[in-house]
């Protein structure tokens, strides 16, 4: 009787510790949402990692989880989903929300293979699971897939997410020609009018391939060059891995009517959601001073970017780009940053506000003097700044520039849509060389190179009007207004794009 007595007591007990924990279990998972849906997640994660230090079970971590995945702490956040999936690996509904947590952290592969039972058989899941797992091809960059698994999500349902998504769909398998013609001037003084045409083709989803041909002409104060340059490309999507390589040749019979070959290596990288990264490298001619007209000036641009784009919210990317011209053993840097805010409404117009930084410097400054020394000495007073020029390339010295972006953008009609950008310099130094008379040791005449630090207010201001002519033509004109230190410029040029 005594051990009946004993056994029921036991029972008992255990039923009311088990209630404790439940209902304290309830109320760590009450408060940790509340915590969340006020977006103080630091405190839930505290909350609940104090908690899972005694007691683990699959809500807490599933709750965990998803509160990581909330502050883009990926890794962690599928750590604790793959712990509770181990103590009830048949729980569909955490494993389905583990296959999107998987493809947000950048695990396409395994968020497919998740997925791809969900989308399969009749469920409550399967439009959502069809679409979804359409999309997760999509950042894969196999379009191919994504289209055949968008057309069966079709079938059940259209919605604004499919619509946008077959939207893009489409614009990535498009084939297009286009042709263009645009004129740059700036107070060099330098005048380029730039005629331009190209053809894009979709071969498959893993390639495409085109062409782009441009016929420069250079109008300086006292003569007129040509030039010509023929860039064919190919494309190769390695979507099992979701990233992209593009590959360009490009000849180009100069101004001063040498030929050369450059090329370049493009690869764009799915990193995360919204977040993608981006390396290039390009051998080219530098043709942007009146000076590199005359000669043959190649020049070598690694760039490396980090870029995040969220269509409701930030924008933002992270740059570095060198430029090396190894015939002169010089060359420059510049490494940027900037960030937009999500989009304002204001009526018809979408406003975003943003803020950058750009710092860039030379390995040797190229400001030399517009005449020769002894001209430069008949005509010198003293204290006098001799006038000079960059040759054969800009080069910036110590130049910091922060400035403050604004962007507006209106959908007038479903034809014409209106854009203005705007990147003014709030805060902008350089070390700005000048040139003046002095002596060597062996008290010779020769021109010498200072440098005052300067403050500016750069602007950059770009205006972009898109029309719609058809489904499958569309135009776009644009104009962008740039004033430096030195020099100020202005670029406009019309484009005609015809999709087939």
């Amino acid at each position: 009787m005594k051990y009946i007595k004993m056994k029921n007591i036991t029972i008992i007990m255990l039923i009311f510790m088990g209630m404790n924990v439940f209902a304290q279990n309830k109320n760590v998972l009450n408060k940790a949402k509340r915590l969340n849906a006020n977006h103080q997640y630091d405190a839930s994660i505290k909350l609940l990692e104090d908690y899972l230090q005694t007691r683990k079970d699959v809500y807490t971590l599933w709750l965990y989880g998803q509160t990581l995945h909330a502050v883009k702490k990926y890794g962690k956040a599928l750590a604790a989903y793959e712990k509770a999936l181990k103590l009830d690996p048949d729980n569909k509904v955490l494993k389905y929300d583990y296959a999107l947590k998987s493809a947000d952290a950048g695990k396409l592969n395994q968020a497919i293979r998740l997925i791809k039972p969900y989308a399969k058989y009749k469920s409550d899941y399967q439009f959502d699971a069809l679409k979804n797992l359409a999309k997760f091809y999509y950042w894969q960059g196999a379009y191919d897939q994504a289209d055949a698994t968008l057309q069966k999500a079709k079938w059940f349902k259209h919605d604004n997410e499919t619509n946008w998504l077959q939207g893009k769909i489409n614009q990535a398998r498009s084939n297009y020609a286009k042709a263009g013609f645009s004129v740059f001037l700036d107070d060099q003084p330098l005048t380029v009018l730039h005629p331009n045409i190209g053809v894009n083709y979709y071969v498959s989803q893993t390639i495409t391939a085109g062409a782009n041909i441009e016929l420069p002409i250079y109008s300086l104060p006292n003569k007129q060059l040509t030039g010509m340059s023929l860039k064919p490309f190919v494309s190769f999507n390695l979507f099992s891995i979701a990233t992209k390589t593009t590959f360009a040749l490009d000849y180009q019979k100069l101004p001063n009517n040498e030929s050369v070959i450059g090329g370049k290596i493009a690869i764009s990288k799915y990193v995360m959601k919204n977040l993608n990264a981006e390396a290039n490298f390009e051998y080219t001619p530098y043709l942007h001073t009146l000076s590199a007209l005359d000669q043959k000036l190649m020049q070598s641009h690694y760039n490396f970017g980090l870029i995040w784009n969220d269509p409701k919210g930030i924008t933002a990317k992270l740059g570095f780009d060198q430029f090396d011209f190894a015939t002169l053993n010089n060359g420059y840097y510049a490494a940027s940053a900037w960030a937009l805010s999500p989009k304002y409404s204001l009526g018809m117009v979408a406003l975003r506000g943003g803020v950058g930084i750009n710092y860039s410097d030379a390995t040797t400054n190229t400001f030399v003097a517009d005449d020769d020394i002894e001209t430069v000495k008949a005509n010198y007073s003293e204290g006098q700044k001799i006038a000079g020029h960059y040759e054969p390339f800009f080069s910036p010295s110590q130049q910091l520039i922060t400035s403050v972006i604004v962007s507006a953008a209106s959908q007038v009609n479903k034809e014409l849509t209106l854009s203005l950008d705007g990147n003014f310099g709030v805060y902008a130094t350089t070390q700005n060389p000048y040139l003046f008379l002095d002596k060597n040791d062996e008290n010779q005449d020769f021109i010498n190179l200072g440098f005052d630090q300067i403050n500016y207010f750069p602007v950059t201001a770009k205006l972009s009007i898109d029309y719609l002519l058809s489904n499958s033509i569309a135009l776009k004109a644009n104009y962008t207004f740039q004033s430096t230190n030195y020099y100020q410029s202005h670029l406009a040029g019309i484009m005609a794009t015809y999709k087939f």
